[in-house]
C-alpha cells in the first residue's frame, strides 16, 4: 500500500495497521512546522520505523513501486496554511501514480467545521473525481485519541465536534474492513449506529444533492467517556512531548 498524507493522524494511523497486519507500506510524508506536531510523529516513527514492511519516501527518491496493489490518500488535516498548499501539490502526483501503476486510489478525509478545511477536502475530492475514472471517497467524522496533534487552549484540549467524533481504533478497524470488500468508484461514509442519519445529511451532503453512497456503520464503538479517559492517561505518558514550550 503506497499512502500518502503518512504525517496526518489518521494516515499513521492506518500506516501502523497494515504494518501490523503484515502489509508493506510505502508512506509519503510531508513537511510538518508545528513542533507539537513534528514531536508526535518523531516518536511514532521511532516506535514503527524499525519495522522492514515499514518504508518512508518522498518525490525524490527512486524505489521500486512496481508491486503496490493499492494507493490511499489521507487528506491533510491541519489548519497550517503550508501543510494544505503542500496537499494540493501532492494530490497531483498521487493522480501520476495511480495511473503509472495502473492500481485503484482511495480519498479519505475527515469533517471539520474549518471553513478552510472544508475547502481544502472538497478542492481535493473534486481533483480526484475529475482525473481518476474511479476513485473511492470515504468520509468519516472528526477523529480522535492518542498522538493526535489537538490544538490547545491554554492548557487544555479541545475537540471540535464533541457530539459527532469517532476513537481513531475505531476509525482504523472500519476502514480496513471496508478495504477487504470495498467497490472501487463508490463514496462511503463511516458513522457510528446513533449518528448515520444525522451525520450524512448534516455534515457531509448539506445541499442534499444526489450521489451514489454506502453507509459503514460502527455498531459498538469506544465511548466518549473510554475514548477520553485513554487521551488523558495518554497526555500524562507523554507529557515530555506534548508540554508547551515558553
Amino acid at each position: 500500500v503506497l499512502v500518502f498524507g503518512a504525517h496526518t493522524f489518521l494516515g499513521f494511523s492506518l500506516c501502523e495497521k497494515f504494518v501490523n497486519e503484515g502489509i508493506e507500506v510505502e508512506a509519503e510524508l510531508l513537511e510538518v512546522k508545528n513542533d507539537l506536531h513534528k514531536n508526535l510523529l518523531e516518536e511514532r516513527l521511532f516506535m514503527v520505523g524499525r519495522n522492514a514492511l515499514f518504508h518512508m519516501r518522498n518525490r525524490e527518491e527512486s524505489l521500486n513501486l512496481e508491486f503496490v496493489d493499492l494507493i490511499i490518500y489521507c487528506c491533510d488535516d491541519s489548519k497550517d496554511r503550508e501543510l494544505l498548499a503542500q496537499d494540493r501539490e501532492q494530490i497531483k502526483y498521487a493522480v501520476e501514480m495511480s495511473k503509472a501503476l495502473q492500481v485503484p486510489l482511495v480519498f479519505i478525509s475527515t469533517y471539520s467545521s474549518n471553513v478552510e478545511k472544508q475547502k481544502h477536502r472538497k478542492h481535493c475530492e473534486q481533483y480526484f473525481l475529475a482525473k481518476l475514472d474511479k476513485v473511492t471517497i470515504l468520509k468519516l467524522p472528526c477523529v480522535y485519541g492518542p498522538f493526535q496533534p489537538i490544538v490547545t487552549n491554554g492548557s487544555k484540549y479541545v475537540l471540535e465536534e464533541r457530539n459527532f467524533i469517532i476513537f481513531i481504533k475505531d476509525a482504523v478497524e472500519a476502514i480496513y474492513k471496508l478495504l477487504e470488500n470495498i467497490h472501487h468508484g463508490k463514496t462511503y461514509y463511516i458513522l457510528c449506529e446513533g449518528d448515520k442519519q444525522k451525520g450524512k445529511e448534516r455534515y457531509y451532503n448539506p445541499n442534499c444533492e444526489e450521489e451514489e453512497f454506502d453507509i459503514v456503520v460502527i455498531e459498538k464503538p469506544i465511548s466518549l467517556r473510554e475514548g477520553l479517559k485513554k487521551l488523558t492517561d495518554f497526555n500524562e505518558k507523554y507529557k515530555h512531548l506534548i508540554e508547551e514550550k515558553d
